[in-house]
């Protein structure tokens, strides 16, 4: 919140001020400069002070009013996970102003009824047996835009689940590379935009700066199918997690929630969540599947999810590797939840081994190539932060960052 006597001071002396999409950029001699986006009611603003404390302010511009109140004074688990979608948003400035964007001009607008039109854990618990979801219908599950490419069960006074939107992000490009009818050059942009996404180098602002402008709309819908199913199966196994037990004391921490792996930029935000042991995650994976009430198609479609998913973390453990970075917290490997699963599986439900090693190998060779012909002579272009376009779709001159979006 600024003074309009002050702004006004400062755009006087600073004449050369560019109009933007949102408002105007104020140059600064020797810092950068200044991005104003709108200005604030400082009655209101005030007001909010006043009666939720200064933390509410820089929430005001996306949470209704009803929406600070359920934040600022929880009674419920469901407030308790808004209360965390809130903070993520007000934590990224990137992500903050995408969620500008997507407030638009709607008057009525609130982060509740935003976040509660998603359901998207419907279809899978919909699939449970009517005892499991009677054990699981009491924990809120939803997406949350955060800085991690990650799936949490978190505990404050109650559990919820949130899945992260950079998380769906990364499954779609991945799915665009692996089974759109692409050029080559395009297959590779998806995949250097997955992986940019999974160490933080690529922008949370795909809703302002889309990477493609004219893809086609079939593979547009394959990629995000695929993608649906890819993120039913980690909801499953998160809700594995509960019912066998996992979420207890023993397993509690907290957890540095950044995938940035450029230490010098990460906002040191820890969460109440769960460590498990190896033997944990694999349960809860086999579960994810086994759990699965009389719905043999999706069953099936949820197991070749879960072979996608572990194939496209498995070429990511190797750009990890590239980069010699590694997590404080990790699951097991990739490969050896996708053979354990496999193994525990009923082989009608699935890839076959032969398929799983065709993929699998297609995408590790790939992954291998594209490090030694690519990333080892382009590692300051791979890192450098923004945004990564699929260069066949889309439309020249590209949009300029604060200024056309």
């Amino acid at each position: 919140m600024i003074d309009k006597e002050i702004l006004d001071d400062i755009m006087e002396k600073n004449p050369t001020y560019i109009k933007t999409k949102h408002g105007f950029l104020i140059p600064i001699e020797g810092v950068g400069f200044f991005h104003c986006t709108n200005l604030k009611d400082k009655d209101v603003e005030e007001k909010i002070n006043q009666k939720y404390g200064k933390e509410a302010t820089w929430y005001t511009e996306f949470c209704s009013e009803e929406d600070l109140d359920k934040i600022f004074k929880p009674k419920t688990v469901n407030d308790e996970l808004l209360a965390f979608q809130a903070e993520s948003i007000s934590w990224h400035p990137r992500i903050y102003r995408t969620f500008l964007s997507r407030k638009g001009r709607i008057q009525d607008w609130s982060l509740q009824n935003y976040y509660n039109k998603n359901n998207i854990q419907k279809r899978y618990f919909d699939s449970l047996s009517k005892g499991n979801q009677n054990k699981v219908k009491n924990i809120p599950v939803n997406m949350a835009y955060f800085d991690s490419v990650n799936a949490y069960c978190i505990k404050k006074k109650s559990v919820f689940i949130v899945l992260s939107e950079p998380l769906e992000q990364f499954l779609f490009f991945m799915n665009l590379f692996g089974y759109a009818d692409i050029p080559f050059e395009d297959m590779k942009a998806a995949y250097s935009i997955a992986m940019r996404t999974m160490l933080g180098f690529e922008s949370f602002d795909f809703d302002l700066d889309p990477r493609f402008d004219n893809l086609n709309e079939e593979y547009i819908k394959t990629a995000k199918e695929k993608t649906k199913f890819q993120m039913d199966f980690i909801v499953g196994h998160e809700y594995s997690h509960y019912l066998l037990g996992h979420l207890n004391a023993k397993n509690s921490v907290m957890m540095q929630m950044s995938s940035n792996i450029d230490d010098d930029n990460q906002i040191d935000r820890k969460i109440p969540t769960f460590s498990y042991a190896k033997k944990n995650e694999f349960d809860a994976d086999w579960y994810s599947i086994k759990n699965i009430n009389c719905n043999n198609v999706y069953k099936n479609e949820l197991t070749n999810a879960a072979f996608e998913l572990f194939i496209y973390f498995a070429a990511f453990e190797k750009i990890k590797s590239f980069f010699a970075y590694s997590a404080s917290y990790s699951h097991p490997a990739p490969i050896d939840r996708l053979w354990q699963l496999r193994k525990k599986i009923n082989k009608r439900f699935g890839m076959s081994e032969d398929e799983i090693n065709l993929n699998l190998s297609s995408v590790l060779e790939f992954t291998n190539e594209f490090i030694e012909k690519y990333l080892v002579f382009n590692v300051d272009q791979f890192e450098t932060k923004g945004s990564f376009y699929l260069p066949s779709y889309i439309n020249l001159p590209l949009r300029r960052d604060r200024i056309d979006f």
